[in-house]
């Protein structure tokens, strides 16, 4: 009984505070949701209880002539006039792709399509939560149903926040929308959503938001639903023109408000004279077989581009704990995962060393990376969506790459050996490139494997 009740007083604070978020800001200036870059719809008057959005007004023909006080949320529901769920039909019908959490995500049946939220009209009576006596909240909340939310990389990837920071770039009114995530089967929502807490946008599971026990159920005037954040296949097209700003902006607003003592062991001026390689590590599969071989010869070189070079091994576990340590790393070097994505949080003008596996990459007649808008630079993509990062790339030869033959992708999957003289080489040659995008953006080394070493 006492887990039960703090179970209760936890998921009330959390409702508390995802309203607060929202309460009294002004969305005035906002475009339509017809003219928003995702598909979107909206409902009125309605309430969430229990994973199911419950409709509470009429039918616009239950107002002709009608001689009974209509649609108010305090006991006034019309006894000869069901409330009209038909504008929440597009609620009901959308999708969530998912993987299920904690497997392989090649394994059969671990990948997923549900419909995550219900609707109904509310009942006059009989109802569990107490419906007629909520107030309609002044904050218009979007239920959000995102592809792969439980995937890391893809969610901070295209799959949601690079088309979310980019359209609220031009319309910072939508961090005054709190987002419902819609999820399915109940299950939590991962940790890394709410890094858009770190911009003042209050973010909660669906499930959580509608959870009604002794409590008033949460009811609205207005709510928006969106879907298919990544409806543009096409990651070139996708890239907007001003994507590197807004994203800086989101980043740098993020990292102050979660690392407001500047916890990065690195000061601006310690930077000067050192540089900060961190190596990546994964807890199971792809792998870095030689990691500790490669920190002795790293520690061992003693410079690089003449500043003092510091190696560390970095393991991650949560970005809104790794936040802030991220600051300090200058390169960072790991297999293809979702690990990566935390660079996506390095400061700008950081490199990010991506290891491919021999299988998991193609290169033309000049060594350089071949259709880079293929599945397997889908990392990369995001790097250059956001311009913030620097993405290099690192192709492991085939006596270096040990697949996994569980895997249906066994190039993907696979550990590697990297050899230290090659990776060394690019060190010195991402180190020599100046810091600004121009640099980067106008040389023909990133795009080559191993960046030309040999």
């Amino acid at each position: 009984e006492v887990t039960a009740a703090n179970d209760f007083d936890e998921i009330s604070r959390a409702k508390v505070h995802w309203v607060s978020s929202g309460q009294g800001r002004s969305t005035v200036t906002l475009p339509p949701t017809k003219e928003w870059p995702f598909p979107c719809a909206e409902a009125r008057k309605v309430c969430f209880v229990g994973n199911e959005i419950v409709a509470l007004e009429p039918a616009e023909t239950a107002r002709v002539n009608a001689d009974e006080a209509q649609w108010t949320n305090e006991s006034g529901a019309s006894f000869w006039h069901v409330p009209d769920e038909h504008p929440l039909s597009w609620f009901a019908s959308e999708q969530v792709t998912f993987n299920l959490p904690g497997y392989f995500d090649g394994l059969e049946s671990v990948q997923r399509t549900e419909k995550p939220v219900k609707v109904r009209p509310a009942s006059r009576t009989m109802e569990g939560a107490n419906i007629w006596d909520a107030p309609l909240l002044n904050v218009t909340p979007v239920v959000a149903y995102p592809t792969w939310p439980f995937n890391f990389g893809d969610t901070l990837g295209r799959h949601f926040f690079h088309g979310y920071i980019d359209w609220a770039s031009k319309h910072p009114e939508m961090y005054n929308l709190p987002l419902a995530i819609a999820l399915p089967h109940n299950l939590l929502l991962p940790s890394f959503w709410r890094l858009l807490e770190g911009v003042g946008v209050g973010v909660e599971s669906f499930a959580v938001l509608s959870e009604t026990r002794d409590d008033k159920p949460l009811c609205f005037n207005k709510i928006i639903g969106c879907s298919h954040f990544d409806e543009d296949s096409n990651w070139r097209a996708a890239t907007p023109v001003d994507s590197p700003k807004a994203w800086e902006t989101f980043r740098t607003t993020v990292v102050h408000n979660n690392c407001p003592s500047r916890r990065a062991s690195q000061s601006e001026r310690a930077r000067d004279k050192q540089v900060v390689v961190g190596l990546a590590q994964r807890t199971r599969g792809r792998r870095l077989r030689n990691l500790e071989e490669l920190l002795k010869e790293c520690r061992a070189l003693g410079t690089l581009g003449g500043k003092h070079i510091e190696c560390r091994k970095v393991e991650f576990s949560d970005i809104l704990k790794d936040l802030c340590s991220l600051q300090d790393l200058d390169v960072l070097v790991g297999t293809h995962g979702a690990q990566l994505a935390n660079a996506l949080f390095m400061r700008q003008g950081s490199n990010l060393i991506e290891v491919r596996a021999n299988d998991w990459y193609d290169v033309d007649m000049e060594d350089r990376l071949k259709d880079p808008g293929t599945w397997s630079s889908q990392i990369a993509q995001s790097f250059w969506f956001t311009n913030n990062t620097r993405y290099w790339w690192y192709g492991a030869g085939a006596k270096d790459s040990f697949p996994d033959t569980r895997s249906k992708v066994p190039g993907r999957d696979s550990d590697v050996f990297v050899q230290w003289p090659i990776l060394a080489c690019m060190l010195e040659k991402v180190m020599l490139l100046r810091p600004d995008h121009n640099a980067y953006a106008g040389s023909a080394l990133p795009m080559v494997r191993n960046a030309g070493c040999t």
